[in-house]
């Protein structure tokens, strides 16, 4: 018996040895790896998506009624977001299914779109290639939306650490058209997470390209 208990002690200890390391190599290759290969990936699945998805469509913006007369189909790109600061320049995407959010930044259906006046809302994930580093914007940094349409250039005014369920935190109707960028919260996170990161900017200047549609 008391053979027993030892052999068992050194297979489990054996067991924990193994987990360990293996665990410390995941964690390794995540760091070192992953991260390196994961811009280069999205790259090319952004391309064959695009490639795919985008169709050839008359999207034109009506100045007196402060709309779209055609709006984007369901999963395909309307715009590029650019942000300098942070070296980011992503396809913004009609929906935000989980299935889009692969390839880029989704556009919540139902929220507005820019010179429309309201709420714009759009998130993707929580990686460095996508949305991960937004934490690191500042108020005053500035956000361009380059639509099929004309270009949109927004000043952040804000930003805030929510609650998933916090739905008033991305209001829809707002009194000035207002830009809402959210992702999960941490940053770089693998995982449900209950808790997202939103930043706010307000519209600050519409390209001259705008001016005829």
């Amino acid at each position: 018996m008391h053979k027993l208990k030892k052999s068992l002690k050194g297979i489990a200890k054996n067991i924990a040895v193994s987990f360990f390391f293996t665990a410390f190599l995941i964690f390794l290759f995540y760091l070192f790896v992953e991260r390196q290969v994961r811009p280069y990936f999205t790259l090319i699945s952004n391309l064959s998506y695009s490639t795919i998805k985008n169709e050839n469509q008359t999207i034109s913006f009506d100045q007196v009624e402060k709309r779209l007369t055609d709006y984007p189909n369901y999963g395909t790109v309307w715009a590029t977001i650019k942000i300098p600061k942070l070296n980011l320049e992503l396809p913004v995407y009609h929906g935000d299914t989980l299935d889009i959010l692969r390839y880029g930044v989704g556009h919540l259906a139902g929220s507005y779109f820019p010179g429309e006046g309201g709420g714009i809302i759009l998130d993707a994930h929580n990686n460095d290639a996508y949305f991960g580093t937004l934490p690191n914007l500042e108020v005053g940094d500035t956000i361009v939306l380059d639509t099929v349409y004309g270009e949109y250039t927004y000043e952040m005014t804000e930003s805030k650490i929510i609650k998933n369920t916090e739905e008033e935190a991305l209001p829809v109707k707002t009194e000035e058209e207002t830009l809402m960028l959210y992702t999960c919260y941490p940053p770089g996170y693998v995982g449900l997470t209950n808790e997202r990161y939103v930043v706010y900017a307000k519209l600050m200047e519409v390209g001259p390209e705008n001016e005829n549609n």
